[in-house]
């Protein structure tokens, strides 16, 4: 089974309002080559699959704000990091939801600098825009 961008646009804006009350809003733009965050977590077992959160320093300041209750400004680099391995942690257990079978969810790892241009292409991509930055999530053959 694969999961399509629509599907993954979806399940990235249910998990980002459910989680932490943010309404996405879909983009044209892709996650550009300024240093960016990203979170993997990957799927392995019957389905071997990638999950990768790529979040532009306003995106990724975005969300842990909104996670933590802080202002913006007040946001630390760890609890940045935390903030999208746990999105990317949520949407890789919903995507391995909906791939079923016997597969086993991996802890998120953080590096970063993308790897967009550096790996296969994505099965699925969702580019949105957050607070003046861009989140991306890209759905991978491990």
């Amino acid at each position: 089974m694969n999961i399509n961008s629509e599907q993954l646009a979806e399940l990235t804006r249910n998990v980002c309002q459910a989680m932490l009350g943010l309404d996405i809003t879909p983009s044209p733009s892709p996650a550009s080559s300024e240093t960016q965050l990203t979170s993997k977590v990957c799927i392995s077992g019957q389905w071997n699959r990638t999950i990768e959160v790529v979040a532009s320093p306003e995106a990724a300041r975005c969300l842990a704000a909104t996670m933590f209750c802080m202002d913006p400004s007040e946001v630390a680099a760890s609890e940045i990091e935390d903030a999208v391995s746990e999105v990317a942690n949520m949407i890789g257990g919903n995507v391995k939801g909906i791939l079923g079978g016997d597969c086993e969810l991996s802890l998120p790892s953080i590096e970063s600098q993308s790897s967009v241009t550096l790996e296969t292409e994505p099965i699925a991509k969702a580019t949105f825009d957050l607070d003046n930055g861009v989140l991306q999530v890209l759905l991978k053959h491990s």
